[in-house]
């Protein structure tokens, strides 16, 4: 073969500095698993999160309402029983046998006003405007405060709402924390009027007792 003829050309080396081809259906995998990525901060999820958090406040206030409305029922029973037994001993001069029935019904009365505030709805009567709620002073969504708006303003003010989407949710994050402020309430004293109780029975007992052992 003469040096005139041509040579075929030999195969080009790959560059050193040049980066691995990328499989374009590894590239589109990717793509499709990003975005199918879940958004945590979609519609969906926030209304999840607000159904929840009323669920769980309506369901604890009817739990604290129950409860309220037993303790009033025990300690309005145990103070006309006790006012019954008090009654003929005082009439008697037998304050000395009457003084457990005293006790009991002291406490009784402790603990049934707790319960009573428990269970009293709480509403607030402050009058709101329309300027009110566009400025976040006062909240749409609670009765409480729309009440003293007019039916065109209150329509109006849904309105604002649901045209921005980061007021709604701030109005609604206020109406979970006003339940949450309202229940703290409840419960607080719910605790007093269960404790009342407790001590109101076992004074009522230990002093029951001692006056049989000194009598």
């Amino acid at each position: 073969m003469s040096d005139s003829e041509p040579t075929p050309d030999a195969p080009d080396e790959p560059d050193a500095g040049a980066s691995p081809l990328v499989d374009a259906s590894e590239t589109n995998g990717d793509a499709k698993k990003k975005k199918k990525k879940p958004d945590f901060g979609s519609g969906r999820a926030v209304e999840t999160l607000f159904k929840i958090l009323y669920r769980n406040h309506i369901e604890l206030t009817a739990i604290a309402d129950t409860k309220a409305n037993i303790m009033v029922g025990i300690n309005g029973l145990l103070t006309s029983v006790s006012l019954g037994v008090v009654v003929p001993r005082l009439e008697s001069g037998a304050i000395g046998a009457a003084l457990p029935a005293l006790i009991l019904i002291v406490g009784c009365a402790v603990s049934l006003v707790c319960a009573i505030l428990s269970a009293r709805p709480r509403v607030s009567s402050a009058p709101v405007t329309l300027a009110d709620v566009r400025a976040g002073r006062a909240n749409v969504l609670f009765f409480g405060h729309f009440q003293s708006l007019g039916p065109g303003d209150f329509i109006e003010g849904l309105h604002d709402l649901m045209e921005q989407p980061k007021m709604l949710f701030d109005q609604m994050g206020r109406d979970v924390y006003v339940l949450g402020s309202v229940l703290t309430t409840k419960y607080r004293l719910l605790r007093a009027s269960y404790t009342a109780l407790l001590v109101t029975v076992v004074a009522t007992a230990t002093s029951a007792l001692a006056i049989g052992v000194l009598g």
